[in-house]
């Protein structure tokens, strides 16, 4: 990319990096194998915290798991075996809600801009399937 004319900055090494999607101003928020938890990266101060423990274990890949929005991170988790959900850790207030159910481990999630929609590519048993859900307004 640094000879398209995008500049090119320094990111720390981070081993067994899974996913990492950036936030406002700057910052990443990242999971990296064996926890899947996911991490706040600072660009400013170079320091890195966790901010979402998970509970899930898959192999030694994520996909699209966690979705980073201004106020806070839609991810993937599963509290016991066979029952998984979409969660939102919100900014402000450092706590986590439940969203919904999802019958898949852990399906690639997409939330739209207007944080309205959810779309979930679900593979449960083999039958790969796009899902919409809406809020209700």
């Amino acid at each position: 990319m640094g000879s398209s004319g995008y500049p090119l900055s320094p990111f720390p090494k981070i081993n067994n990096l899974n996913s990492i999607h950036e936030g406002e101003q700057g910052d990443f928020y990242y999971s990296h194998e064996p926890s899947f938890d996911i991490y706040h990266f600072n660009s400013e101060t170079g320091q890195s915290k966790k901010l979402i423990e998970r509970t899930f274990v898959i192999d030694s890949f994520s996909n699209n798991d966690f979705v980073v929005r201004k106020t806070g991170i839609y991810f993937m988790d599963r509290k016991k075996i066979k029952n998984n959900a979409i969660y939102f850790y919100d900014f402000a207030s450092k706590k986590i809600s439940y969203v919904v159910a999802s019958k898949d481990n852990y399906p690639n999630v997409v939330i739209s801009e207007d944080e309205k929609h959810i779309f979930l590519i679900e593979s449960y048993d083999n039958n790969s399937k796009l899902l919409l859900i809406s809020a209700s307004d």
